[in-house]
C-alpha cells in the first residue's frame, strides 16, 4: 500500500441527491496517493455507493463536529480537506492540491465561489491574499499543523469558526490556490449555516463591544472562554489590548467591517451591534400563501386543524386570509401571518397551495405538499422538493400521470352537527297596521345569529327588507307558501297588531310551530308558549334564542267545517243570478316602481299582480308592468 498524502473527510447527513454528484467527480481523479472516508451521519436513507477507493462508513447521528473528528481520527494522510456533502469540487481538484504538497505551508486558501450563482465570489490572486470567511472546506490543512486541535463537540452551529480560529491561522503559513477548487451550494434548503442565522440552534451568537478593551479587562478571559464552549462569540472594538481574546471570540472591528447581526448584545450600549428576530418554534405548520373566505383548500385547512390540534401543536401560516377564515381558525388554533424576517421552524411543514414556495424563513424536518384537484393545465405541476406528496383521491393523483405519493381522504368532522332552523313568514313590508313588524324581523334575525345558531329565514312579501341580514332570503311575492310552512320548523310573526292571521293558523294546522309577539288574538287561536311555539317580547329584548333548539310538537284542532255553517246561515239560501266570468282578470308582472292609487301603495318592480283587465291594459300600456296572463 502506497503513501497516503491526502485525506478528504466527508460527513454525510440526508445529502441525497448532491453527494452522489460530488462522488463522481471525486472518482474522475482519484489516484493511489488519495484516500476518501465518507461518514453517514445516521441519514434516514443509508447511502450505497460502490466506488473501490471509498471508506463509506455509517453511524447513528452525532453532528457534524463529532463525525469530523472521528474523520481525523482515521485519516493517515499529512494533507487534510473537508468536504460539504452537498457542495461541489472542481475537475482538478485533487491534483492541484497535490501539486502543491512539497511546498512548505501550514495550510492552503482555496479560490471559491457559489455554485448556482455569482452571489459568491472569492477569486485569490496569489498567495500573499487570504480568504475572509472562517470555512473549513475552503481550505486544505497539514496534519502536523491541526496537532490536537478538534472541532468543538458541544457546538451545534458556527464549528469552522471555532476549529480555524482555535488554528491560528493569521499566525501561519499558507498558499493560495487561484483556481477555483470549491464550490458552495447555496441553495440547500435547511443547511446547518441557514439554521444558525436563523437563530434555531442551540448555539447562538453573543456579540460583545466595547470601544477599548483595556489589560485591566482581564475578567472577559474567562467569560468569553465559557461562553465559547457553546456559542460563537463576536467581540466588537476598535482598540483591543488583550491578545488572549482572540482565542474565543472573533474580534471585528467596526471601522473595517462594520455593523454585526446577533442573538444576544453585551457590554457597552451601541447600534452596532442588530438583534436578529426570535425564531417561531412550533411542531407543525400548516402553511397557504393565501386563504379564501371559501374553497376545498379552505376547508382542509380548518377541518385539518379542528381534529389533529388534539394530536399536534398547530400553527396555520398565510400569506393572505379572509377575515373570516381567520376568526374561526383562531379559535382552533396559533395563526400567524408570514412574516420574511422572522424564521419559522418546525417538525413537519404541509403546503397547502400546487404552485406555492416554500418561503425562505421556514425551516422544517420533513414537508408534505397536498394535492387537493385535479390538473387543469400543463402550468400545474408537482413540486420535486417535497419529501412527501399527498394526494387527496386516486382521481387527483392520476390525473398528474405520476406514481409519486399516497392519497389519504379529506377529514371530516366527527362531531355533532346542530341541523339549521329554517324560518318562514310573509310579510307586508312598510305596512303601517304592523306596528315596526319589519325592524322587529331585523332585530330578532340578529339576535338569533349572535346566539350561534345556524339558520335561514325565508321570507315572503311585497318588497325586500332594508338593512335584512344575509340568513334572511327574500322569496318575492307567493300567494301558496303553505309548501314552505310545512317544511319549516317555525312560522314567524313578529307582528305589532292582529286581528285573526292567516299566515298563523296556516302554520298551527300543519303543525309548524310558530313564534309571535304577545298578541291579543293569541288566547282566541289557542298559542300557548312553549306548547305550539314560543311568545316573543315586542320589544324582543331578552328572549332566550337557545329555546328555539327544542322545536315543539303538537296537535291542534280547527273546525273549519263550523265556519263554514256559519257563513251559511249567515247568507242564508239563494242562487246565482249569473255565472261569474273568470277570465275578467290578468296577470302583470311589475317592471317599474309606481304608486299605486287603489292598492295604497309604492308597488316594486319584480312584483307579481292579480288585476282587472282594465287596469292591467293600462299598467302595461304606461310602461309600468307587462301581462303575463
Amino acid at each position: 500500500m502506497g503513501i497516503i498524502k491526502l485525506s478528504i473527510i466527508i460527513p454525510a447527513y440526508n445529502a441525497e441527491p448532491w453527494i452522489h454528484l460530488l462522488m463522481e467527480r471525486l472518482n474522475d481523479q482519484m489516484t493511489d496517493e488519495v484516500e476518501v472516508i465518507l461518514i453517514d451521519d445516521g441519514s434516514d436513507r443509508p447511502l450505497h455507493f460502490d466506488y473501490p477507493w471509498l471508506k463509506s462508513y455509517r453511524q447513528t447521528n452525532k453532528g457534524i463536529s463529532k463525525t469530523r473528528n472521528r474523520g481525523l481520527e482515521m485519516a493517515r494522510g499529512e494533507i487534510i480537506a473537508f468536504l460539504d456533502a452537498d457542495d461541489m469540487v472542481s475537475e482538478n481538484y485533487i491534483s492541484y492540491i497535490l501539486s502543491r504538497a512539497d511546498e512548505d505551508w501550514d495550510y492552503m486558501d482555496l479560490s471559491w465561489k457559489s455554485l448556482e450563482d455569482g452571489r459568491y465570489l472569492y477569486k485569490l490572486n496569489s498567495d500573499q491574499d487570504a480568504l475572509s470567511n472562517p470555512s473549513a472546506c475552503t481550505r486544505v490543512f497539514r496534519r502536523s499543523f491541526i496537532g490536537d486541535v478538534r472541532f468543538p463537540e458541544k457546538k451545534d452551529a458556527s464549528e469552522d469558526e471555532h476549529f480555524t480560529r482555535r488554528l491560528g491561522l493569521k499566525n501561519a503559513k499558507h498558499i493560495c490556490a487561484t483556481d477555483f477548487l470549491y464550490f458552495y451550494r447555496v441553495t440547500t434548503p435547511n443547511s446547518n449555516s441557514k439554521q444558525f442565522l436563523k437563530g434555531i440552534r442551540k448555539t447562538k451568537r453573543i456579540a460583545y463591544f466595547f470601544n477599548h478593551v483595556t489589560a485591566d479587562m482581564d475578567y472577559l478571559i474567562e467569560e468569553f472562554k465559557k461562553e465559547d464552549e457553546i456559542n460563537e462569540v463576536f467581540l466588537l472594538t476598535y482598540q483591543n489590548d488583550i491578545p488572549e481574546l482572540e482565542k474565543y471570540c472573533r474580534i471585528w472591528n467596526p471601522r473595517e467591517k462594520g455593523s454585526v447581526g446577533a442573538m444576544e448584545k453585551r457590554g457597552e450600549p451601541t447600534r452596532l451591534i442588530n438583534i436578529m428576530p426570535t425564531p417561531l418554534q412550533c411542531q407543525l405548520v400548516i402553511y397557504t400563501s393565501y386563504i379564501n373566505d371559501v374553497g376545498g383548500v379552505e376547508t382542509f385547512c380548518y377541518n385539518f386543524c379542528k381534529v389533529m390540534s388534539k394530536y399536534y401543536d398547530i400553527v396555520c401560516l398565510y400569506d393572505q386570509i379572509d377575515p373570516r377564515q381567520l376568526a374561526r381558525l383562531q379559535e382552533l388554533v396559533k395563526c400567524v401571518k408570514n412574516d420574511p424576517g422572522i424564521p419559522v421552524v418546525c417538525d413537519t411543514l404541509i403546503v397547502n397551495r400546487l404552485m406555492s414556495v416554500i418561503p425562505d424563513n421556514i425551516s422544517y424536518v420533513k414537508s408534505i405538499q397536498m394535492v387537493h384537484g385535479v390538473k387543469q393545465n400543463d402550468a400545474w405541476k408537482i413540486p420535486k422538493d417535497r419529501d412527501y406528496i399527498v394526494n387527496v383521491s386516486e382521481v387527483s393523483k392520476n390525473s398528474f400521470g405520476s406514481t409519486d405519493g399516497i392519497v389519504i381522504h379529506n377529514l371530516t368532522l366527527p362531531e355533532k352537527v346542530d341541523r339549521a332552523l329554517i324560518l318562514v313568514s310573509t310579510i307586508r313590508v312598510g305596512a303601517a297596521d304592523k306596528q315596526g313588524n319589519d325592524a322587529r324581523c331585523v332585530k330578532f334575525a340578529r339576535m338569533l345569529s349572535d346566539s350561534g345558531i345556524p339558520y335561514v329565514w325565508l321570507y315572503f312579501g311585497n318588497q325586500p327588507i332594508a338593512n335584512a341580514v344575509p340568513e334572511m332570503k327574500y322569496m318575492g311575492v307567493s300567494y301558496n307558501i303553505k309548501p314552505y310552512i310545512k317544511m319549516a320548523d317555525y312560522l314567524v310573526l313578529l307582528s305589532g297588531a292582529e286581528a285573526y292571521s292567516y299566515s298563523l293558523l296556516e302554520a298551527l294546522e300543519l303543525h309548524t310551530p310558530v313564534i309571535v309577539t304577545p298578541l291579543d288574538q293569541n288566547d282566541e287561536m289557542g298559542i300557548e308558549d312553549g306548547v305550539n311555539g314560543y311568545i316573543v317580547p315586542f320589544e324582543v329584548d331578552g328572549f332566550d334564542m337557545q329555546r328555539l333548539r327544542n322545536i315543539p310538537t303538537f296537535t291542534y284542532k280547527h273546525d273549519n267545517a263550523a265556519i263554514i255553517k256559519q257563513w251559511k246561515n249567515l247568507i242564508g239560501k239563494s242562487k246565482p243570478l249569473k255565472e261569474v266570468n273568470l277570465d275578467e282578470a290578468s296577470v302583470v308582472r311589475i317592471i317599474k316602481d309606481y304608486n299605486d292609487m287603489e292598492l295604497n301603495r309604492i308597488v316594486k318592480a319584480g312584483e307579481v299582480l292579480l288585476m282587472p283587465k282594465d287596469r292591467a291594459s293600462l299598467v302595461s300600456e304606461k310602461g309600468m308592468g307587462v301581462i303575463i296572463g
